[in-house]
């Protein structure tokens, strides 16, 4: 239900990448650590877990800092929603770059 959403944080109104499910074996000391208990990630890499006791915290790959998002996976979830269409305005992009292993008939 939650995969291609983005949880926003209501107390501070910031936006989490979209989230989605594991694109590779978690592997990150942390979540041994902590007895946290990752369900997926978001488009930058990051990870969102559950705690033993219920709650929903992120984990961010830049930092290896986590932070509590939500008491109960129920009350994560209330937070979670399409994300907002992104609008540009004509001559907005200069420039862009696809990489060629992403999609190689683009070459």
């Amino acid at each position: 239900k939650i995969k291609g959403t983005v949880f926003t944080n209501p107390s501070s109104g910031e936006e989490f990448g979209t989230i989605r499910a594991f694109q590779s074996p978690v592997k990150v000391k942390f979540f041994v650590r902590n007895a946290w208990k990752p369900f997926a990630e978001d488009d930058c890499g990051n990870f969102f877990a559950i705690s033993d006791q219920g709650h929903v915290g992120f984990w961010d790959h830049e930092t290896d800092s986590r932070s509590e998002l939500a008491t109960s996976f129920a009350e994560f979830c209330t937070h979670c929603a399409k994300p907002k269409d992104v609008e540009l305005k004509p001559g907005q992009v200069i420039a862009t770059w696809v990489d060629p292993d992403f999609k190689p008939e683009f070459d």
